[in-house]
Order: structure tokens, then C-alpha cells, then sequence
């Protein structure tokens, strides 16, 4: 049964991943972190701006926010304008 299902969901999976591309980010650009816990409805989604600092594979960067160093996933950013 889940084999069966695995196999009708892979042809929507390669039809929909065909076109999307992860956004890549270089270093030293500003990029926002988005708010995963502690978040309201009305809070902001992303905060701060940060500065790119390393890329560590085409989908986890380390930026740095003046006082320390993190890492995350490419998901969790957004190209600060």
C-alpha cells in the first residue's frame, strides 16, 4: 500500500521540482531570517537583517549578526533589498 502510493505521488513530485530552483544567496549579502518559534499571527515572519558570511553547500549558509555566528538552511532565508 505505501509502495503504491509512493509511486503515484513520484510523477507529481518530478512535475512540480522540474521548473523550482533553491535561491542562492553570496557572501556577503544581507539576507532575513525567518522566525520559527515564538511567533504570533501578527508578528513579523522575518527578522533583522543579516550578513552572509560562508556558504557551506548549495542549500546551508552561516551569516553573522554582529555578535555571533549561526547556520541555516536556505529555506529559512530571504534577499534582503
Amino acid at each position: 500500500m505505501a509502495r503504491r502510493n509512493v509511486q503515484q505521488q513520484q510523477p507529481w513530485a518530478k512535475r512540480y521540482n522540474q521548473n523550482r530552483t533553491d535561491p542562492s544567496f553570496h557572501t556577503g549579502e544581507l539576507v532575513w531570517l525567518k522566525v520559527l518559534v515564538g511567533r504570533t499571527k501578527l508578528d513579523e515572519r522575518y527578522r533583522d537583517s543579516y550578513q552572509v558570511v560562508n556558504e557551506l553547500g548549495p542549500l546551508n549558509y552561516t551569516f553573522d549578526d554582529g555578535i555571533s555566528t549561526a547556520t541555516t538552511h536556505v529555506h529559512n532565508l530571504l534577499l534582503a533589498y
